[in-house]
């Protein structure tokens, strides 16, 4: 009998902790929406343009941030 006991309990405390993990889950989903799986696709913020931005202005952005190195930066102006 006891044993049954032991094991009435077990199955409490998963499912406590089940309720307790859903709960935490939905409240970080509710404040952060995009960290967890969100459908809408979203561009990196490096690699959107104003639109006011010219090419050789997202170049020197993209340089200045270290996404591209000296060499790649001036293959690509003298291509501009």
């Amino acid at each position: 009998m006891m044993l049954g006991g032991g094991l009435m309990f077990f199955w409490w405390l998963l499912g406590a902790a089940a309720v307790l993990f859903l709960f935490v889950f939905l409240v970080r989903q509710a404040a952060h929406p995009s960290t967890y799986g969100s459908v809408t696709a979203q561009a990196p913020p490096a690699l959107t343009a104003t639109p006011a931005e010219s090419p050789s202005g997202m170049l020197k952005r993209r340089y200045a941030s270290g996404e591209i190195d000296r060499e790649e930066y001036l293959n690509r102006l003298s291509d501009l």
